[in-house]
């Protein structure tokens, strides 16, 4: 800029220089000497000075003068007051950094638009019941309600995602999901090499098929386009690749997929509810249909299932109907927002901070503008030299904002519990960064607002210290207003800590402490029966009892407190010699675990009255399980529970009593019971 003023400047002087000359020339052939022609000429030409500036004027703003120039002494004036800068780019840097952190966070999770086509129409629905943590359909009921169903352009289902291992030279661990073939079409999606299985390829007994995940098919197969059409083994069996995944495809339940399979689901079974098939269903609504709408077209179809459902149990299942984003987000949306406001009103604690510097600087500097203001500074220019220099200690604090925000952001990835919606998706893009930009100008107006709109007063000329009040009071102020937010902040964050404190030291009923956890997984091709799966976990322990330092070992299915894979309906156990009421209202769901007998003993789960499980018991033909206290006292209430027997639905084994322990419950968590591992 400097430079093209520079040139233009030089470039008018010589144009002007010539059209003098060429004048004076004229004036001297009409016979005028040369002096007086060249005072003629000048004074017929006018202002050189004006005609200059104009001229400029037509080619550079003025306005780029003054803002350079104003950048110039801010510049200049900053580096006589080092401490000063410091202080404010460290405090703004600290606010800004941390919100742009979680804004990268809450960006992935509230405002960003998911990677399906009209994501506003998408629909998880299902029904809700304690039997599952989230919305289900049997397969009787989503083949009825399919066919039922006016309210969805696209109606599919899906059966979720597990564990599966690529048998090839070098065995993986991948994840499967079984999904319909209407799935991808349903959510808009496009594989962008190959093709989508057909219904027919959706059949129980049709030839495997099978789509890849962009990264799986970077990363084992080269991004090699060719590989469609051949032949993998999948969990030992023959699988044709036809199809790869577009880059950014995620499943509605955001859990991870390395390959997409037909879940071949076999209607005759399910219409004849032969077996319950747990699925998971999705819908796309028609273009202007509401949710509620939709909601009152299944209702009918939702009373037709409940009869299928034990009449205890009846009043625990729902009807529940979300939009793919509020069902993916759920709880977070609250805590994400309650995030966010809190670092934002650090951002303006920081605001508020410079802001007080600012205005203990300009008053240092009353006499300096007024001297200014004195000798023809207009009164916007001074406004416009202080919100530069506010803006220049912004966007400062906001480069260092964008280094603090990018180690907040791995921070707090590697620290956040297991849960929150796309964490692991979080970064600093360009989203972000414009997130940061502009926040740093709503920071440096902020800021630098209240010193630029302080006018400066005529006695400031003299050096008295007239009229000082309106600005104490101002910092006074913003004092007050900044411990007002802190105390708000630092209850909250105390609060916050006292409750984890309390959850860590919540009893378990265990002690989970030195406790090494991990999941083995047998392929059903290589151990089909049950034999051959006890004789490789029972080798699998002895081995692993050997390992020095292992003091217990034991093997469960599931891992307490949350964690389970089996479960009951409370209303269908059986006791001996009583009938069991159908119609009564105690529902719920009775958690059950498979242990190995050093179970109690390895997690120190202290048994009340009775006897652990032995290895007679794990290897005799009787049933026998451990009750926990809560469900003995609500099974057989008043009365010894030890050597009871009770049968565990209408088509169970009865089983025997041998004990029951103590084991917490937390919040509204069933009740536990343990059985052997058999």
């Amino acid at each position: 800029m400097f430079w093209k003023k520079d040139k233009l400047d030089r470039e008018v002087r010589e144009e002007m220089d010539y059209h003098l000359s060429r004048q004076a020339e004229l004036q001297q052939q009409e016979g005028r000497p040369a002096d007086e022609a060249r005072n003629e000429a000048r004074r017929r030409f006018g202002n050189l000075a004006q005609a200059q500036e104009e001229t400029r004027r037509v080619h550079i703003a003025r306005w780029t003068e003054t803002v350079a120039q104003d950048v110039h002494y801010a510049l200049r004036s900053f580096a006589r007051m080092p401490a000063f800068i410091t202080t404010a780019v460290i405090a703004l840097a600290l606010g800004i950094g941390a919100s742009t952190a979680v804004f990268s966070v809450v960006d992935r999770i509230l405002f960003r638009s998911l990677p399906y086509p009209h994501e506003d129409r998408l629909v998880w629905m299902g029904m809700a019941a304690p039997i599952d943590q989230q919305e289900f359909l049997f397969g009787a009921d989503y083949l009825e309600w399919r066919e039922r169903q006016t309210a969805f352009e696209a109606f599919t289902s899906w059966r979720g995602a597990s564990d599966c291992d690529l048998t090839a030279i070098e065995p993986t661990r991948l994840r499967c999901a079984q999904a319909e073939s209407t799935f991808l079409p349903t959510l808009g999606i496009t594989p962008i090499h190959g093709r989508n299985f057909t219904k027919d390829e959706d059949l129980p007994n049709a030839p495997k098929v099978a789509l890849l995940s962009h990264r799986l098919w970077r990363s084992h197969f080269g991004a090699n386009p060719r590989i469609l059409g051949e032949t993998i083994q999948l969990q030992g069996e023959p699988v044709r690749l036809i199809g790869v995944l577009p880059r950014d495809f995620e499943l509605p339940s955001l859990s991870h997929a390395d390959i997409v399979m037909p879940q071949a689901l076999d209607e005759a079974r399910e219409r004849a509810r032969q077996r319950q098939m747990f699925l998971t269903v999705f819908g796309r609504l028609k273009p202007g249909m509401t949710l509620q709408q939709a909601r009152a077209s299944f209702q009918p179809s939702f009373e037709h299932s409940l009869q299928f459902v034990p009449p205890g149990f009846r009043k625990e299942v729902q009807l529940r109907m979300n939009l793919l984003r509020d069902r993916q987000v759920r709880d977070t949306r609250q805590a994400s927002l309650v995030l966010f406001g809190a670092v934002v009103c650090v951002l303006l604690v920081a605001c508020a901070n410079v802001a007080n510097l600012m205005l203990a600087r300009s008053a240092a500097r009353q006499r300096e503008i007024a001297v200014r203001l004195a000798i023809g500074a207009a009164r916007g220019r001074l406004i416009r030299q202080t919100l530069t220099e506010s803006l220049l200690l912004s966007f400062a604090g906001g480069l260092l904002g964008i280094a603090l925000a990018y180690i907040f952001l791995k921070t707090l990835v590697a620290i956040a519990p297991r849960g929150i919606p796309r964490l692991e998706q979080a970064s600093l893009d360009w989203r972000v960064l414009c997130f940061t930009a502009g926040m740093s100008l709503i920071a440096g107006l902020l800021f630098g607002l209240a010193p630029a709109l302080i006018r400066p007063r005529i006695e400031n000329l003299t050096g008295t210290r007239a009229g000082g009040a309106p600005k104490a009071r101002l910092r006074q102020a913003l004092v007050v207003a900044q411990l007002a937010v802190s105390v708000v902040l630092l209850t909250g964050a105390g609060l916050l800590m006292n409750s984890l404190w309390r959850l860590q030291n919540l009893p378990l009923g265990l002690q989970p402490e030195n406790i090494l956890t991990t999941t083995v997984r047998l392929n059903p091709a290589n151990y089909p029966r049950p034999e051959q799966r006890f004789v490789f976990f029972q080798h699998l322990e002895d081995r692993l009892r050997r390992l020095p330092n292992v003091q217990a070992l034991a093997f469960s299915d599931s891992i307490p407190p949350s964690d389970r894979s089996l479960a009951m309906i409370y209303s269908m156990i059986e006791k001996e010699g009583q009938p069991v009421n159908r119609n009564q209202r105690t529902g719920g769901m009775v958690v059950c675990r498979n242990v190995t007998p050093q179970y109690f003993v390895t997690l120190s789960i202290p048994i009340l009255r009775g006897r652990g499980f032995t290895e007679s018991d794990r290897r005799s033909s009787d049933e026998y399980i451990i009750l926990s206290n809560a469900l003995a006292h609500q099974l057989f209430p008043g009365e010894e529970a030890l050597g009871k027997r009770i049968r565990p639905g209408a088509s169970g084994n009865t089983v025997h009593l041998i004990t029951f322990l103590w084991y917490s419950v937390l919040g509204r968590m069933p009740h536990k019971w343990r059985m052997p591992h058999k």
